[in-house]
């Protein structure tokens, strides 16, 4: 069993001046003891990072694109889904009542009998939940991606 982490407040300064110091004198066993904490709380965000599949470049990556510029081009998706679902006679959540990085979309009459066969055939990857579809694009899927979807619930194949 994992040791608990122990908080400090530590700014990244402070924890640069500690790593040079090393280099001229030995820690006092408060330094050293923050210096462990330290790289204690950096093994257990690599182990996270590791067990999610995340990688730091990907981290770095979501950080310089942004928070809302990240909603914000999902929700054009979304929108472009709900547009084109209503368009085909479905109900689908309108974007006041959603957040941008969800949708879902109802077939009044039933979900066709073979609409998850026909998803996976076209590569469109979305829950199929009874007479509904729970639709939530990601920031690398694209316009092309979302009418594929809106093709197959149409009656095609994407």
């Amino acid at each position: 069993m994992a040791r608990p982490i122990v908080r400090i407040d530590l700014r990244m300064a402070d924890l640069e001046r500690l790593v040079d110091r090393t280099r001229h004198a030995p820690l006092t066993a408060d330094e050293h003891a923050q210096l462990k904490a330290a790289i204690d709380t950096l093994g257990y965000v690599a182990d996270l990072l590791d067990r999610k599949g995340t990688t730091l470049a990907g981290l770095r990556q979501l950080l310089a694109w942004g928070v809302p510029s990240i909603e914000l081009t999902i929700r054009a998706l979304t929108d472009r889904i709900e547009r084109g679902a209503r368009q085909l006679g479905l109900e689908a959540t309108p974007g006041a009542l959603r957040g941008g990085h969800m949708l879902g979309v109802r077939f009044p009459d039933g979900a066709p009998k073979d609409l998850a066969a026909r998803l996976a055939a076209a590569n469109v990857h979305v829950s199929v939940r009874g007479d509904a579809l729970r639709v939530s694009p990601h920031v690398y899927n694209t316009a092309a991606e979302a009418d594929r979807l809106l093709a197959v619930l149409a009656g095609g194949s994407g």
